[in-house]
């Protein structure tokens, strides 16, 4: 296991050389004043304080869009039940419909049946009379 050893002001401003971000610092009043405070001065507290508060947001903002998906997806599954429902009882009528022309039409076919077979008796009938007259 490798000992890695924290990043120091020197460090990160090699690196920032390096890379071409800063120039000759040294001669900059402003650049010693900063790293000066950021030695001396920084509240380590203030930062854990700000990183917690905005963990806790974020946490709040997550828990909050997690509760709005749930109802949402509640709130789909209920209309797909509802469409379902009236989809079904609209197959359910359209059959019925159906079923009843065809029995309809079926009654009518009977009834022409009928109306051939007493047509046909009828043309037999006077077929065999005529037969028998002559």
């Amino acid at each position: 296991m490798t000992d890695i050893k924290p990043e120091t002001n020197s460090d990160i401003e090699a690196y920032l050389k390096e890379k071409g971000i800063l120039t000759e610092s040294y001669d900059d009043p402003e650049f010693n004043k900063l790293i000066q405070e950021l030695t001396t001065h920084f509240n380590w507290d203030k930062l854990e304080e700000c990183f917690a508060f905005a963990l806790t947001e974020y946490a709040k903002s997550i828990e909050a869009l997690q509760e709005r998906s749930a109802s949402l997806i509640r709130r789909q599954s209920a209309w797909s039940e509802v469409l379902c429902a009236v989809d079904r009882d609209k197959s359910v009528a359209r059959i019925q419909v159906c079923g009843d022309h065809i029995q309809n039409k079926q009654a009518k076919l009977n009834v022409m049946k009928e109306q051939l077979k007493k047509a046909i008796g009828s043309i037999r009938d006077h077929s065999s009379s005529m037969e028998k007259s002559t």
